[in-house]
């Protein structure tokens, strides 16, 4: 319930539900009736600056039988605009017994300290920071347990993650668990699941580079790539004239 995006929001699905706490309940009692695993919930503080309404929603859903919360600090209205209200963490935490999972605008492992210490929260959830660069994963892992941060990727190591990630999209899309599988496949649905998956990642794959000197020429060639050979082109060419390959530069979004 923590969809914001207005063609989701249209049909009273996603964020919508904010405005509709009787559904929204309802609907989080018939799921954990349905299932045998734990249930859980993801929402906005709200639908927009008017009410801060986590608070009731969280306790209907507590008491509809959800084990865990996780609330992304903004209403529904602010999109990604604007900061991430921690403080609405920390008063949906006063609120509530089941675990509470903060989220918004954690960017690095100091981010996930502060979280933690300002909010009182049991866990974090880190989305658009990841994207571009899932090593932040392994940072903030290293900061919440204590360890030496690991030193950032090389752009080639970025460039050799974005061709398995690539990889692996095609053999998902091939119907198969491995790329190792994809050779027992005729071809043609091979080909076919390869232009799907390249449709699939053109905006995701330049972020692997983004941050680097020349990175948004190559973007604009990667957004048209229809093939995994056409990826590795453009990415081993602009490895090369990369003038700066020292690692770390890419940005998090």
């Amino acid at each position: 319930m923590g969809c914001w995006v207005p063609k989701v929001c249209r049909t009273g699905s996603g964020a919508a539900l904010l405005k509709d706490a009787a559904t929204a309940e309802r609907i989080v009692e018939t799921v954990v009736k349905a299932v045998r695993i734990p249930v859980t919930v993801k929402v906005r503080a709200g639908w927009d600056y008017s009410e801060f309404a986590a608070p009731e929603l969280a306790q209907r859903f507590e008491s509809a039988g959800a084990k865990m919360l996780t609330l992304h600090a903004r209403f529904a209205k602010q999109g990604f605009e604007g900061e991430a209200d921690w403080d609405l963490v920390r008063r949906l935490r006063e609120a509530i017994h089941i675990p509470l999972v903060g989220n918004g605008d954690i960017r690095s492992g100091s981010d996930a300290l502060r979280m933690f210490t300002e909010t009182g929260c049991d866990g974090v959830m880190v989305g658009r920071a990841a994207i571009s660069n899932p090593w932040r994963l392994a940072e903030i892992v290293a900061a919440v347990e204590g360890r030496q941060i690991p030193r950032p990727p090389s752009l080639r190591e970025r460039i050799e993650v974005a061709l398995q990630h690539l990889r692996w999209l095609i053999a998902f899309e091939a119907g198969v668990a491995e790329w190792d599988e994809v050779e027992a496949i005729p071809q043609p649905t091979v080909e076919d699941a390869e232009r799907r998956a390249c449709r699939r990642l053109r905006g995701q794959i330049p972020l692997y580079i983004k941050g680097y000197p020349g990175a948004s020429q190559a973007r604009a060639r990667l957004t048209t790539c229809s093939s995994l050979e056409e990826f590795r082109d453009v990415l081993e060419t602009f490895a090369k004239a990369c003038p700066d390959p020292s690692p770390g530069i890419g940005a998090a979004v």
